[in-house]
């Protein structure tokens, strides 16, 4: 058996397994973000399989919100969403301290 024609086909399968996990990790922080009922603070935020065209950002309360890479959601943001819902409301303070309403957003459709 030649070993050289053999390794030269070793990152096909590799890179069909690397889009596989991508995409079934994307499904599940996506589905796990659509049931939870979120009213935290943003804290960090996160790259994720997607190259930047989304992000998942971390609240103070653990859970993970899934966006669109362009969006305009910042740290220290506070973020509002009900259970089953694909939509949140983001508000954000302003120079006095208090929060104030910014906008409505939505979690994407799973990533084709």
């Amino acid at each position: 058996m030649d070993y050289k024609k053999l390794i030269k086909f070793y990152p096909i399968p590799l890179a069909i397994g690397l889009i596989f996990f991508c995409q079934t990790s994307l499904k599940e922080t996506r589905a796990k973000c659509y049931e939870s009922e979120i009213g935290s603070i943003v804290v960090a935020r996160k790259n994720n399989c997607t190259l930047g065209a989304f992000y998942d950002y971390e609240c103070k309360s653990g859970d993970i919100l899934y966006v669109y890479g362009d969006d305009t959601l910042l740290i220290g943001d506070s973020i509002l969403k009900m259970a089953n819902s694909e939509y949140f409301d983001v508000y954000r303070k302003n120079n006095g301290g208090d929060f104030k309403y910014l906008r409505r957003m939505s979690i994407p459709d799973y990533p084709q």
